[in-house]
Order: C-alpha cells, then sequence, then structure tokens
C-alpha cells in the first residue's frame, strides 16, 4: 500500500498522541481487611528511568495507604483515583475513596492528592506552585471574594466563609491543566460535599505562583 504524505502526518500524529496520552496505566488490588474488603485502582506512571518510576510507585503506595484505615474500620471500601493534569513536567492525581459502614445510608468519603515530578518520580510541593504567605492572608482575600471555594467535582460553590475555620495551609493540592492550584482542604470538611477544594486563580494571583521555564 502506496503512504500518501497525508497518511504519514496522520501516522505521526496518533504516534505523538500515544507517546503523550498513553504514559498513565492502571492495576487493580483487592485484599482483606478488618472491617471489610479493600478494593483499590492504582495508577502506574510509564516515567523515563527506573528510579523515576520506583520513586512515582512508592509516593503512590503511600498515598494509597492512607486509605485503608477505612477497610480496617469501617467497612468495604473501595479508591479510585482522576489524573487532574498531565504534561511533561509532572502529573497531578486525585485519590478518592468511597466505604460502606452496614446499616448506614451514606458512605464515607476519604480524599487525597498529590502531584508527582514525571522526571525523578518525586512528590511536588505546594511551595515549587504558589507562596501562600499565610492563612491570615487567606482568611482574607476569602473575605474579599476572591478566593473561591469548590466541592471536590471542582464546579460547584460553596460559601467561601467556610475558609475561616482554617487554622493551617493545606499542603496537598492538585493543578488543573491551565495552572491553576487548588488546595484540598482536609481538616474542612463539609458534609454532603465532601472535602472542599481552596482555588487561587491565576490570573488573580499570578504574582503568588512561582514561573515555570
Amino acid at each position: 500500500m502506496r503512504i500518501t504524505k497525508i497518511m504519514l502526518i496522520v501516522l505521526l500524529f496518533c504516534s505523538f498522541c500515544l507517546t503523550a496520552f498513553a504514559n498513565i496505566s492502571s492495576k487493580t488490588l483487592t485484599e482483606k481487611a478488618a472491617a471489610g474488603e479493600f478494593k483499590a485502582t492504582i495508577p502506574r506512571l510509564m516515567l523515563t528511568t527506573s528510579l523515576a518510576r520506583q520513586n512515582a510507585t512508592a509516593n503512590i503506595n503511600t498515598t494509597i495507604d492512607k486509605f485503608r484505615y477505612q477497610a480496617e474500620k469501617i467497612g468495604n471500601t473501595n479508591v479510585n483515583f482522576e489524573v487532574v493534569s498531565n504534561n511533561a513536567d509532572y502529573v497531578s492525581l486525585l485519590f478518592y475513596s468511597t466505604a460502606y459502614l452496614e446499616g448506614v445510608a451514606h458512605p464515607e468519603i476519604d480524599t487525597h492528592a498529590l502531584v508527582i515530578n514525571k522526571v525523578n518520580g518525586s512528590i511536588m510541593n505546594l511551595q515549587d506552585f504558589i507562596k501562600i504567605p499565610s492563612v491570615k492572608f487567606m482568611k482574607e482575600q476569602a473575605a474579599l471574594g476572591k478566593l473561591k471555594v469548590l466541592a471536590i467535582d471542582g464546579k460547584t460553590e460553596i460559601d467561601v466563609d467556610h475558609i475561616q475555620s482554617l487554622k493551617t495551609i493545606p499542603q496537598e493540592f492538585i493543578v488543573d491543566n491551565y495552572g491553576n492550584v487548588y488546595l484540598l482542604a482536609t481538616d474542612m470538611t463539609i458534609y454532603a460535599t465532601g472535602t472542599p477544594l481552596i482555588l487561587f486563580p491565576l490570573d488573580t494571583y499570578k504574582d503568588f505562583y512561582v514561573a515555570k521555564g
């Protein structure tokens, strides 16, 4: 079969897509625990070096372990993940679980976040992306209406006054495809919406964001 120039371009484009987006796979872990079954869908990053892959796997497994208490104390637990963003430098992952206690209408939900450096598999810190002066600063910005508090779906807005209950700056976070940082406010859990996200819009707080490149 004769390969035309257009066909070659299409083939090269498809090859690029596979290279860019097929670098995350997953595996399922199922174990028995004291209170029920522990089932987790675990991401596996196809990074360029074996050391980076080992580091990433260790960091992901440590995050998965944070959910094990639910299967030990509550009941059957399911853990899953979402790829929030994935580029040449890092991948932002959101992990969430549901644990079912027998006789209770609603499951217990837990959430954790992880941003992994794709060069070496290490965990990236909040300070690698944005410098937040203090909790006081966050509360002042909330009072001015500049921050947003969202449900874990990243869309539903929640009363920003909940930020006034914060005692420390949350250190777990996700980064979207546009570079916006969302803090995972684990100590600000709101009934019926789960762990909320605090959005620092990049266009509003660009002076606080760390320049990339």
